[in-house]
């Protein structure tokens, strides 16, 4: 006959197990994958205390020494502690099966615009864009994304937005902070090109004379 305090020791030994058996929830689950076990259940991540192993008949003629937890989740367990440990299993297993498993590509960073180049204020922004839509969470105010856009100036075009960022409290310079499009307005007046279809134009007919000559 198992004293009470043997049984606590067993309770806590198991609950101990159950807690420790989540940080190998991915290894196991994508290693049962791999084996082709689809049907995965709760009870596949439970650790045997010592004194729950089945390693022969119980000294007391009672049968296996793990009869003290149930199977069944669907059976009262004798101790809260072991319903405990078997709520901790069944969470970690509803996770790991509820999670987005779809894998996510990775957006690169923007390149740094400096302003010397103002054909590639367009590439900027649109890696700008893309970074936004792959981390919608991240960038849901206007604030966050126009700072992010300013992490990645340079030279001159870092150089003209300063002074407002240094000054602050200057409320009239500041509408482009709180507002991405206002700030859009800024950079590609002062850096953009000023005419795209112009600049098409002169460079198709530079081509056509080269061609020509």
């Amino acid at each position: 006959m198992r004293t009470q305090a043997q049984s606590q020791r067993e309770v806590a030994e198991n609950l101990a197990a159950a807690l420790a058996n989540l940080h190998r929830l991915p290894s196991i689950v994508e290693h049962a994958l791999q084996a082709g076990h689809s049907n995965l259940h709760p009870t596949t991540f439970h650790t045997l205390s010592p004194h729950n192993r089945d390693d022969g008949p119980d000294p007391d003629g009672g049968g296996s020494g793990d009869r003290d937890v149930p199977e069944d989740l669907a059976e009262p367990p004798e101790d809260p502690l072991i319903a405990l440990a078997r709520a901790v299993h069944a969470l970690a297993w509803s996770s790991s099966h509820t999670g987005d498993s779809t894998p996510k590509t990775k957006v690169c960073e923007p390149d740094t615009f400096d302003s010397s180049d103002p054909k590639k204020l367009h590439k900027f922004l649109m890696q700008c864009k893309l970074n936004f839509q792959d981390h919608p969470h991240i960038f849901h105010s206007n604030r966050a994304k126009v700072t992010f856009a300013q992490f990645y100036l340079k030279g001159m075009a870092l150089a003209w937005f300063k002074p407002h960022l240094l000054n602050p409290n200057n409320y009239d310079c500041l509408l482009w902070m709180d507002d991405y499009h206002e700030f859009l307005q800024e950079l590609t007046t002062n850096f953009g090109l000023h005419d795209a279809i112009a600049d098409a134009v002169q460079q198709l007919e530079n081509l056509t004379m080269k061609d020509g000559s």
